[in-house]
């Protein structure tokens, strides 16, 4: 029986060395690829700072403000963006992001642009509907992309499709911290009156006209800066979960280890008294 025991134990030891060999490369290649996702995601916001102060800037004109971007609507089913992962085993990395739009549509009707295969996964099993299935793989997302889902989104809401545009993604707070966040795109949210540039300003053609052709670039470059934000956060949580992984193997390979010994040490004790036993015999 101890030696049938010794043998279960040590196959389970080598179970989980070798599934730890994997987690061990899997925690590698995420921190490489961290590292990479955290200079882009550094690199492409000073763009989306320049366009988000035009936007303001645009919002204090009193003619574009009335602008069917800055006006609010009460109602209209929301349109949300949501920006999952492509890959599991990053612990609640997706599930966590899923659970905040969840709360945040509630009873609601809402319509879901999904990017990322997890997401997309997820929201064709919800019933939810899907404006589009062209993005499945957020690491394949480029400014091209981008823009095409920017102009797609304000078409429909220039043309009354939803009263509402949100996007969901997973904020990159730090590596051992990533933060589902929901923000509105459309209509701009509104800035406190404080908030507004008082510079006086003139534009040429039009407020409103620069208003239309910023609108779609402030979007995609938005957009652009939450994919890179995503990306990080996905291969930090990754990295997370497979470091946890390790740790917890190596507090199981220590317990087997010692189980492993004391079924070894039953086996010799029991040879040694039937040694005895018939040597005095």
């Amino acid at each position: 029986m101890a030696g049938i025991s010794m043998k279960a134990v040590k196959n389970r030891i080598k179970s989980v060395e070798n599934t730890m060999q994997i987690t061990h490369a899997m925690e590698l290649v995420s921190t490489s690829k961290l590292r990479k996702a955290k200079e882009r995601a550094t690199v492409t916001k000073p763009v989306h700072e320049i366009l988000s102060e035009t936007i303001d800037a645009l919002h204090s004109d009193r003619t574009a403000a009335q602008s069917k971007f800055f006006a609010p609507r009460g109602s209209g089913k929301c349109c949300y963006i949501v920006i999952g992962g492509d890959r599991g085993l990053a612990g609640g990395y997706n599930i966590n992001l899923f659970r905040a739009v969840r709360d945040d549509i509630g009873n609601d009707a809402a319509a879901i642009l999904p990017i990322g295969k997890k997401s997309l996964e997820h929201y064709k099993q919800s019933g939810k509907e899907i404006i589009s299935s062209a993005y499945g793989l957020t690491s394949d997302i480029k400014t091209s992309d981008c823009f095409a889902v920017g102009k797609l989104i304000c078409d429909a809401y220039t043309a009354d499709r939803f009263g509402r545009i949100k996007l969901a993604y997973t904020k990159f707070d730090s590596i051992l911290t990533q933060i589902p966040v929901i923000e509105q795109i459309l209509p701009f949210p509104e800035k406190k009156p404080e908030e507004y540039s008082k510079e006086l300003t003139i534009y040429e053609p039009s407020a409103d006209e620069l208003l239309e052709a910023v609108t779609v670039q402030y979007i995609s470059a938005l957009l652009y800066c939450a994919v890179c934000e995503s990306i990080a956060a996905e291969h930090a949580a990754r990295r997370n979960s497979m470091s946890s992984a390790n740790k917890n193997g190596e507090k199981m390979l220590e317990d087997m280890r010692l189980q492993y010994n004391r079924a070894r040490q039953s086996v010799i004790t029991q040879e040694i008294t039937e040694i005895v036993a018939g040597a005095e015999s």
